[in-house]
């Protein structure tokens, strides 16, 4: 088919790490005004707040992607890539590969040309999950984990704004209203002391093994 881009997580960024990123794409959008397509078949809601006209510090994750990589080929995006490289952000900011995809597609992409990967059960390093809430879907896609720990629709992502422009209902079982946390989430990067072992495999076999003994 003809979509170009996929993702599983839409991470918030914090404005911190890259205070001049979108200050930078204003000014190279302003002087590329003719790279511009309609706002309303476009995900650019998704990167600018329409009330305050500001950034909203949302992202696609580029650690699980599929992607037509035409469109990185493509004029539009590396135009503005080089532009944003010029300005020395990645530098002596905090900037991401996935600030600047975000911002290309959710400018130059058709909205109805992305998607959202659901179901995959991806997990990071950083422990931010992707859990089904409904637990018949656990079942069909024999998933062991805790919807509580679900980040794909927590407040430390903006897929639910990705779903109110899209206008897609939310998934089965997910809460209208973002759950309270009680404090901060933590997330602690995996250290692997030893480069032979393989904790992502360990803990695989032994959740497998405690999903067979509690539904199968």
């Amino acid at each position: 088919h003809d979509m170009i881009f996929g993702f599983v997580n839409a991470p918030a960024e914090s404005i911190q790490s890259a205070p001049s990123l979108f200050k930078n794409y204003k000014t190279f959008m302003q002087l590329n005004n003719e790279l511009l397509i309609d706002n309303s078949t476009t995900l650019n809601e998704f990167i600018l707040d329409s009330n305050t006209n500001d950034y909203t510090n949302c992202n696609f994750d580029s650690n699980f992607e599929i992607v037509n990589l035409e469109f990185y080929k493509s004029k539009e995006y590396k135009q503005l890539y080089d532009f944003m490289d010029d300005t020395n952000g990645f530098f002596y900011e905090r900037w991401t590969d996935y600030s600047i995809k975000t911002l290309a597609i959710s400018t130059f992409v058709p909205k109805d040309k992305i998607f959202w990967l659901d179901s995959t059960g991806y997990h990071d390093a950083l422990d931010r999950i992707s859990c089904p809430y409904n637990l018949q879907t656990k079942l069909d896609y024999k998933c062991y984990c805790n919807d509580k720990n679900d980040y794909s629709f927590s407040r430390y992502s903006c897929m639910r704004r990705f779903f109110d422009i899209m206008e897609f209902e939310l998934p089965e079982d997910v809460p209208l209203e973002i759950p309270k946390y009680k404090g901060i989430a933590k997330y602690k990067r995996l250290k692997i002391r030893d480069p032979t072992e393989n904790p992502f495999e360990d803990n695989y076999i032994k959740n497998n093994q405690k999903f067979v003994k509690k539904f199968m």
